[in-house]
């Protein structure tokens, strides 16, 4: 019998306290990796999702609301401005502005929220088409690949929409006409896979069309007349010029958006000061995403860190307490490793069996921990919305759970030497007497 075989007898033999070692090790894994998987897949979402804005033009409020809101779409838009008030940022020859995205938010269907842009969208976000075409007209929607198996919808299908940004399932609260599919997006890992895109235009001809309907209503209501040679039909949309490219949004001036996202020709004084001047001089505010999501990252990392070091306390109490293990078991079986060693066993099988004995639970423990964080995990994603949020899953590996294995077998192999190597030296004539 090998030195590995007979550790695997003697950790059997000790059922409770390997329990109790394996449980401790597997509980401080799973926070660990937990907080690794969460914390990883944050930070990617985020970046991902940057698309390299520089600064966002939305209405007074909340800078960081208005970030969360227009590009990650966990959040409300803060309000809606005039395109009269951001005409001068839309001149494709501004010396400061390179490019520039506008979008208008605040519809969903089933729950995924439908953003009113232009045909830019694509290359601002790096998006490519798995099938059809970008929208060509009014009320064409080209769909993220979650949308399309979510909702299992194919090109040429049609859907309705609905006001806010959650799904009410409240037929009431649907527009009447319906949106087509045009295009599929091919899958980019980015929120843009939960997202349906429309011509901005078709927002307006929307909710013109809804509040048109909602005043005919309520005159018919209060109003007793003669209902013939009066069309009360409002099926269709009211006419209205398509926006389809920004180029066209500059004639618009009468309509509003919920946001405009900028990119800049450089960097210099000018570009650093330009949110602030415009903070200052006019009724739009401006937020920069880089620093937003920075004092994010300040709130919620140090909530992790609290979590990590509190994994790391408990790894460390469990290495003490396999230390504590393991002498105790060289102290119980002297008398079985002097007899092992007077039959011919080389005191090197000895020191070898004890080190395994400590890091045997060890890595059952990793084991378990490793798989209960990821399925943890998982199921956050699927039932706590963090998958469809923030696109958290437990199916994500990263090189630092592999590394925090190497730290925790370090730590292990530390707090097992000693005892190890007590055993190597036990004295068998002392061992034989004491017995």
């Amino acid at each position: 019998m090998n030195a590995f075989f007979l550790a695997i007898k003697n950790l059997k033999f000790r059922p409770l306290r390997t329990g109790f070692n394996i449980l401790l090790i597997a509980f401080s894994i799973a926070l660990i990796l937990c907080s690794i998987l969460i914390n990883e897949q944050l930070k990617n979402h985020f970046e991902n999702n940057l698309s390299k804005t520089e600064l966002i033009l939305a209405a007074k409020g909340s800078p960081l609301q208005s970030i969360l809101c227009n590009l990650y779409h966990i959040d409300a838009p803060t309000g809606n401005i005039k395109i009269s008030s951001i005409k001068p940022f839309l001149n494709k020859n501004h010396p400061l502005i390179k490019e520039s995205l506008p979008l208008s938010l605040g519809d969903n269907a089933s729950g995924y929220r439908i953003v009113g842009t232009t045909k830019e969208f694509i290359d601002w976000y790096q998006l490519k088409l798995k099938s059809g075409e970008s929208f060509q007209k009014n009320m064409d929607a080209v769909i993220g690949n979650e949308v399309a198996k979510n909702l299992n919808l194919k090109l040429g299908s049609k859907f309705q929409s609905g006001h806010g940004l959650v799904n009410e399932n409240d037929e009431s609260h649907l527009h009447e006409n319906e949106f087509t599919v045009v295009g599929i997006l091919a899958e980019s890992n980015q929120v843009a896979d939960r997202l349906i895109f429309t011509p901005i235009s078709s927002y307006w001809l929307l909710h013109k069309h809804q509040t048109s309907t909602d005043e005919n209503k309520t005159q018919d209501e209060h109003e007793d007349h003669d209902h013939e040679g009066h069309d009360h039909n409002h099926s269709s949309l009211p006419l209205h010029p398509e926006i389809i490219y920004k180029d066209s949004l500059a004639g618009a001036t009468q309509e509003s958006i919920s946001s405009l996202l900028l990119r800049f020709k450089g960097r210099n004084i000018q570009t650093l000061n330009f949110g602030r001047n415009i903070n200052e001089n006019t009724d739009v505010m401006s937020a920069y995403p880089a620093i937003e999501m920075n004092r994010l990252y300040e709130i919620t990392g140090s909530v992790s860190d609290v979590l990590f070091y509190i994994a790391v306390l408990i790894s460390i109490i469990s290495a003490i307490s396999i230390f504590i293990s393991l002498l105790q078991s060289a102290a119980e079986r002297k008398k079985e490793i002097a007899v092992m060693r007077l039959s011919g066993v080389k005191p090197s099988f000895v020191f070898f069996n004890t080190l395994w004995e400590g890091i045997l639970p060890v890595c059952v423990g990793f084991i378990l921990g490793f798989v209960f964080a990821h399925l943890w995990v998982e199921f956050l994603g699927q039932y706590a919305g963090l998958k469809s949020k923030y696109g958290i899953t437990g199916m994500r590996f990263f090189s630092k759970e592999i590394w925090s294995f190497v730290l925790l077998m370090c730590i292990t192999f530390i707090a097992a030497i000693y005892p190890s190597y007590k055993a190597y030296k036990l004295d068998i004539h002392a061992s034989l007497k004491e017995s």
